[in-house]
């Protein structure tokens, strides 16, 4: 599998996680912090294409509150920063 393929592989999978988790998630509380959460889906992203055999990834504690569209443009973002040979 080359590279290209194990990063959409693993953004799908993190995002699949993430809705899932928004989906179940019961009501925010406090409000999001849209940078912390990008910076921290960053983080994880980095971390998930240096260990591919690690465990999928989950919703990252600073995303609570962050609406589903700017999780999912943050997924986007991420991506295309990683496919373009930069992090975010």
């Amino acid at each position: 599998m080359t590279r290209r393929s194990w990063i959409a592989l693993l953004l799908v999978a993190v995002s699949a996680a993430v809705i899932a988790y928004v989906a179940l998630s019961p009501g925010i509380s406090s409000g999001p912090d849209p940078a912390a959460c990008k910076a921290a889906m960053d983080k994880q992203f980095a971390y998930g294409i240096s260990h591919p055999d690690g465990p999928a990834g989950s919703r990252p504690k600073e995303c609570k509150g962050v609406s589903d569209k700017d999780l999912q443009r943050f997924a986007s973002e991420i991506m295309e920063s990683y496919l373009n040979g930069s992090s975010s």
